[in-house]
């Protein structure tokens, strides 16, 4: 959802989504392996 509301240049709202998906994904699975640094990068956090 970040990316899609990031391509029509929201960017508040793609970066809410993306604070969302780095909260979310706290487990050690392979889907939080990607987006963990994926949003991590998105939001600018190092």
């Amino acid at each position: 959802m970040g990316e899609a509301h990031e391509r029509q240049g929201h960017a508040a709202v793609a970066r809410e989504w993306y604070q969302k998906a780095y909260d979310a994904a706290t487990g050690h699975n392979p889907s939080a392996a990607f987006t963990r640094p994926a949003a991590r990068k998105k939001l600018g956090a190092p």
